[in-house]
């Protein structure tokens, strides 16, 4: 898990340096009507992490601004996990983090969380701006970060998270066999234990 971190954390850290904060889809929607921003289907970079944007909505009033909130959550087994991270997603994932062989917790992991907001200033949270509405018009102040180079920037990085996953399962998978090997050890000497001694004359 620690090589999984160390690797995890130079692959944001090139992200950042290279991309900055931004979005970077050519099909989003984004739209306003009856008091609500509609905003849906876009990508971004924010500190040096992939969002993946399916659909948020947030009521704004004349003169407010609507920003991306993304930020690191800590999650335990029992967490409720939203698809993408998405804090208004109805869809949610499965969370595996649970060890069935232990009533104890064994692990604790972060997820990637994001929502639409008009205010900031939370401590550890990253914001992009997206809109103002203003004449009761909505103005878009995105960032754009680029077009296909940024795309296949993010499929390399998306690659390179899948590896880091396929690390920590192969980590997983050499812990189980460490405890394997520890059990039968464990069986071969008591097997051991019970065998009678032959005394030779």
């Amino acid at each position: 898990m620690k090589h999984k971190n160390i690797l995890d954390n130079k692959i944001r850290t090139l992200i950042k340096d290279k991309f900055g904060d931004g979005f970077y889809s050519t099909g989003s929607t984004l739209s306003y009507l009856a008091g609500d921003v509609t905003f849906a289907n876009d990508k971004a970079f924010a500190n040096g992490n992939l969002v993946t944007i399916s659909s948020l909505v947030l009521a704004l009033a004349e003169g407010e601004s609507a920003y991306l909130d993304v930020w690191e959550e800590e999650v335990v087994f029992d967490s409720v996990l939203k698809k993408h991270g998405n804090q208004q997603e109805t869809n949610l994932v499965t969370n595996y983090m649970k060890d069935t062989r232990t009533t104890e917790e064994t692990s604790r992991r972060s997820q990637i969380q994001y929502n639409l907001v008009n205010a900031t200033g939370v401590a550890g949270h990253t914001y992009l701006p997206v809109c103002t509405i203003a004449g009761g018009v909505l103005v878009e102040n995105r960032i754009d970060t680029g077009g296909d180079t940024v795309t296949n920037a993010a499929a390399i990085a998306v690659n390179a998270a899948d590896i880091l996953t396929n690390v920590d399962n192969i980590s997983t998978n050499a812990a189980d066999i460490l405890a394997n090997t520890a059990a039968i050890e464990a069986n071969t000497l008591a097997i051991i234990a019970l065998t009678p001694s032959v005394v030779q004359s």
